[in-house]
């Protein structure tokens, strides 16, 4: 053996995600160190044009390129806003070792109403 170290690569590894009904989405990324949240959402991108990444669509082949651009149409890839392991960050948050970015969509109702019809349905069964 020689005295040489080897160094590992430099860069940061973290997830992108993005889940839908119809579309989930999944990379695994290596990033430069110091890397923000939109940088992950841009490589992230690529990869899904690329053919790279795990997606699974709601309609035949996950794999076909009628599903991908199918994953790329429906993605908000602009503006939205994103998450860090579930918790709001803005896309300027620079990333850590094992983050894993998530793009957040709109709620489809509110929950707080969504939870009294819920209650207020329970309640009429019991009755």
């Amino acid at each position: 053996m020689s005295g040489a170290t080897v160094e590992p690569p430099r860069g940061l590894r973290c997830v992108f995600a993005y889940a839908s009904p119809r579309v989930q989405f999944h990379a695994e990324l290596t990033l430069p160190v110091g890397a923000t949240a939109l940088a992950a959402r841009d490589l992230a991108r690529d990869e899904l044009e690329a053919g790279r990444g795990r997606l699974a669509a709601e309609a035949g082949e996950s794999g076909t390129p009628d599903a991908r651009q199918a994953a790329l149409a429906e993605i908000p890839w602009q503006g939205g806003e994103c998450a860090i392991f579930g918790q709001a960050a803005s896309w300027d948050t620079v990333l850590r070792e094992g983050d894993r970015v998530e793009i957040l969509r709109p709620l489809l109702a509110d929950p707080r109403i969504s939870r009294r019809s819920r209650v207020a349905e329970a309640r009429r069964r019991r009755q």
